[in-house]
Parts: C-alpha cells; sequence; structure tokens
C-alpha cells in the first residue's frame, strides 16, 4: 500500500476500507459511490431522488465543488474524455469550448500542441 496517501484518507471508515486490502483506486471509487449517494438523500426530493442519474449527481457534486466555475467543470470533462479514450470527442469539445472562449486558449494542452 502507498502510504504517501494515508495523510490525505484518515477517517475511520476510509481507515477500514484500506484495512480490507483495497487498493486506493477501490477505496477513491467507494468514496465517490458513497458521495453520490449522500447527495442524492439531501440535494433531491423523495419522488425525484432515484431519477437522478449517478452521471447528473456527480455533475452537481464537480460543479458545486469548484464553486461553479464552467472553466474547471470543461477541464473535468475534458479529462474524463482524455481519460477514457475519447480523444475525437475531447478535440472536438475543445474546439467548441474555445471558439466560445477565445480569451481561455490556456485551458487545455489540445492535441496538436502536444504533437
Amino acid at each position: 500500500m502507498d502510504y504517501q496517501y494515508q495523510a490525505l484518507i484518515s477517517t475511520k471508515e476510509v481507515d477500514d476500507m484500506q484495512s480490507k486490502e483495497k487498493t486506493i483506486d477501490e477505496t477513491i471509487k467507494e468514496l465517490v459511490r458513497k458521495a453520490i449517494e449522500l447527495k442524492r438523500s439531501i440535494a433531491f426530493v423523495p419522488e425525484h431522488a432515484q431519477k437522478a442519474s449517478e452521471s447528473e449527481i456527480l455533475g452537481i457534486i464537480i460543479a458545486q465543488h469548484f464553486k461553479w466555475s464552467g472553466r474547471q467543470v470543461a477541464e473535468v470533462a475534458y479529462a474524463g474524455l482524455e481519460e477514457a479514450n475519447f480523444h475525437t470527442e475531447s478535440h472536438r469539445f475543445n474546439e467548441i469550448w474555445q471558439a466560445n472562449n477565445p480569451d481561455q486558449t490556456d485551458l487545455w494542452i489540445c492535441e496538436e500542441a502536444r504533437d
């Protein structure tokens, strides 16, 4: 287990998760799932809570985390597309963002800049 992350994750619940020999990625996945369920329980009226998708709820969490900064939310979307190997889509997303936000060309490094 990589102990450099130990200080970042210190709650008893997380320590218990790690003591079950889970990897850090598995622990993070479980924490994200718990965050989604917590947000579902507090952000929606009961009749709409189960209709909300995990993607929608995670989007709300991300937007709130970045204090509704469209730029940072866009960076998360771009990074997610790249990580999932949707390079064509991330490139197109980059083009659309830059066309609509010409003053923010430093948002991320586009594919051409990497070559």
